[in-house]
């Protein structure tokens, strides 16, 4: 479920966040709509996440490429 998104222009590979997280898997990344895959060594199409940094694996476009968090959590089995 998300609980916070946060919105960032492109044209970087890093992007400071203010959202609270457990995981870094729990930060969820798009660019452009497109969802992006966690990986702690990223490529193209692929994000990691350290500390309140998000860093892509290559550049969102500059002017247009939308880069997008959100913090996801499944829900807990009762």
């Amino acid at each position: 479920m998300a609980t916070t998104e946060e919105f960032k222009n492109g044209g970087s590979t890093s992007y400071p966040f203010s959202i609270e997280y457990i995981k870094a898997t729990d930060i969820k990344v798009k660019v452009d709509d497109t969802p992006l895959t966690y990986n702690s060594n990223p490529s193209s199409g692929q994000y990691k996440v350290s500390g309140t940094t998000v860093t892509l694996g290559a550049a969102a476009a500059a002017g247009s490429g939308t880069v997008s968090y959100k913090h996801q959590t499944l829900p807990t089995k009762a």
